[in-house]
């Protein structure tokens, strides 16, 4: 058990790497070193959005969706969060 404890932690060291005014950073991933194409039509869709400002039903669809994906139990679902939504008010 130790050894296996011990070979992960010397894996994660060598991850590290040492710049050269001594400050320890994570290597980089391969996925961050360049930038890919873009795709000029979700460029469009972005700028067509911001155009026009949400309305309350989307914004109420996205704090049921961000609720929702921060639930802890697996019993919540959706519609659960939708119903508390609508019945549950803070209060100012």
């Amino acid at each position: 058990m130790y050894r296996n404890w011990f070979a992960r932690l010397r894996a994660m060291c060598d991850s590290l790497s040492l710049r050269d005014d001594g400050v320890t950073m994570m290597t980089a991933r391969k996925q961050f070193l360049g930038v890919g194409d873009v795709d000029t039509s979700i460029l469009d869709l972005f700028d067509a959005r911001k155009q026009r400002p949400a309305t309350e039903a989307e914004l109420r669809e996205q704090r049921v969706s961000y609720a929702f994906g921060n639930a802890m139990r697996d019993a919540i679902t959706k519609d659960s969060v939708l119903a508390a939504s609508r019945s549950v008010r803070i209060r100012d």
